[in-house]
């Protein structure tokens, strides 16, 4: 399947977007689990 370049472009952008996206998400709720646990800790 051939593809005009500046659709390839828009393609990766979205991928980044959405990759960048899913790592912001993950990486917030790693965070909230450490608050979390040494909230629990410290009580």
């Amino acid at each position: 399947m051939y593809t005009r370049p500046e659709e390839r472009t828009l393609y990766v952008g979205i991928i980044a977007i959405l990759r960048f996206t899913w790592m912001v998400c993950i990486g917030a709720e790693l965070l909230g689990d450490l608050a979390a646990s040494s909230i629990v800790i410290d009580d």
